[in-house]
């Protein structure tokens, strides 16, 4: 997310969330411990929790240039 293109970001993180993606737990295990962390932290993030809280908090402290999801 250091590019702020936040629409970028969620795009990946729906396709994640794909049923077809998402039932591929053995590929995930195989993923590095920190490329997991990454990920646990995108989706805590743009989490739509609260009505995209956290989302809308960063948001609204990001210098431009910012792509925002909308």
């Amino acid at each position: 997310m250091s590019m702020n293109s936040f629409n970028m970001v969620m795009a990946i993180m729906s396709g994640f969330e794909n049923a077809a993606v998402h039932r591929l737990h053995h590929s995930f295990a195989a993923i590095s411990k920190k490329s997991q962390e990454s990920i646990a932290s995108i989706k805590a993030t743009l989490s739509s929790a609260n009505s995209y809280k956290v989302y809308r908090d960063m948001l609204s402290n990001v210098k431009p240039p910012c792509i925002p999801f909308l």
